[in-house]
């Protein structure tokens, strides 16, 4: 059956299938059973881009250009090869075109370097937990914790020069004004402290994850078995970036 592309999109793009309903142009949660996962739903909108057409190839929309930051555009040699090269290539980028093959040889390469070199695994780790860190360890973040208990000090202080006669209304509503917004800044601060602190547990626990999966498995074996639309999969679940630079790629799983 065939179907119009505005009648294809607005299924795509509907969140109805993840149970929630359009109310005044925005999306909230009901009660009615998801017949997707959020996983499927962005997996389905991976890669593309608005306005611009999505090549066949597997790596399209993961090869970016190392010097400029601009998506790679597929192009095709005369001998049916695939190219990726800069889409600013001749216009300030002197970015060379590389071979999909050799692309695809650096993603596999990249993905069996982190499952097998237990130094990158040490290194990312320490990186991670460096991150971490610096969400829950710094200065700024044990002065935030101290904080709340010598605002209510200076907060009674206020308090006992006001009910003493020595400050008057006027000034007693200033300060204390100035003292509840430092409040409020700090718990601000300290939220987003916790969320950061979270969001890097979240990466620490997906990497391992992710090693885990590589570790089990040869990925030279299974891309060689794999159909196309199977390495696809590979490629969106494990590959984020592949960057090309004049003298060396840079994998981003």
């Amino acid at each position: 059956m065939r179907g119009k592309y505005s009648t294809v999109r607005a299924i795509l793009h509907s969140r109805i299938y993840l149970g929630e309903v359009l109310l005044n142009g925005k999306w909230y949660p009901v009660n009615h059973e998801p017949l997707i996962t959020s996983q499927e739903f962005a997996a389905a909108h991976r890669g593309h881009l608005p306005g611009r057409p999505r090549s066949r190839h597997l790596l399209s929309g993961r090869i970016r250009c190392g010097l400029c930051g601009r998506v790679a555009s597929v192009r095709y040699g005369r001998d049916g090869a695939v190219l990726y090269r800069c889409r600013h290539r001749g216009r300030g980028c002197a970015q060379p075109s590389r071979a999909a093959s050799g692309l695809e040889r650096a993603a596999l390469l990249g993905l069996r370097l982190l499952a097998e070199d237990e130094d990158l695994q040490v290194a990312i780790r320490r990186q991670l937990r460096r991150a971490a860190g610096g969400a829950t360890g710094t200065p700024h973040r044990r002065q935030v914790e101290g904080a709340p208990a010598d605002l209510a000090d200076r907060r009674r202080k206020l308090l006992d020069l006001y009910y003493a006669g020595r400050i008057d209304a006027e000034l007693f509503a200033d300060e204390e004004g100035r003292l509840a917004n430092e409040i409020r800044a700090l718990r601000d601060d300290d939220e987003r402290a916790r969320k950061e602190s979270s969001r890097q547990a979240e990466v620490s626990r997906h990497f391992d994850e992710v090693l885990g999966i590589l570790s089990e498995r040869n990925v030279d074996e299974i891309w060689a078995e794999a159909t196309d639309q199977e390495r696809r999969v590979l490629v969106e679940e494990l590959l984020g970036v592949l960057a090309i630079l004049p003298d060396h790629l840079e994998v981003t799983v």
